[in-house]
């Protein structure tokens, strides 16, 4: 899921008049979409403790800066990439936090997406994540 709207957005990013990076060069133009690609990837709920503790890590050793003298451009944009990896996954989990009808909303967004994708694996003579399948999904347990 995370592959599909990685690649959808960066399609998106790149039609006019959305592309407001066209002007770049392109060797910092494959930074970013390696950024953004990482980043997005990073919402997998399977790396949540390993990019967390390794943020932890490196706030707690003084060691997420982003410029200085001493940093090399490999440490630098691994901090970069670290950074944008957690904020993302931050704002992605952070819909619990949202009062209830808002979270509601949301909630009910994402899992017609799910079943959306469920529906067509299906269509398509595949067999769907659990909790792609409207069928077998239980909501409230998917919260849990």
């Amino acid at each position: 899921l995370e592959n599909m709207h990685v690649s959808l957005g960066l399609q998106l990013l790149l039609q006019p008049p959305n592309n407001f990076i066209a002007s770049i060069p392109q060797p910092e133009f494959r930074q970013l979409r390696d950024w953004i690609i990482d980043a997005v990837l990073a919402t997998d709920l399977s790396q949540h403790f390993e990019s967390l503790e390794r943020l932890n890590l490196k706030a707690a050793k003084g060691a997420l800066g982003f410029s200085g003298d001493d940093m090399s451009e490999n440490e630098r944009n691994a901090n970069i990439a670290l950074f944008l990896k957690n904020a993302l996954h931050a704002a992605d989990v952070g819909s619990v936090g949202k009062t209830w009808p808002l979270y509601l909303a949301w909630m009910q967004r994402v899992f017609e997406e799910f079943f959306a994708q469920g529906d067509r694996e299906k269509a398509l003579g595949g067999e769907p994540a659990p909790f792609m399948d409207r069928v077998v999904s239980s909501i409230p347990k998917a919260q849990q």
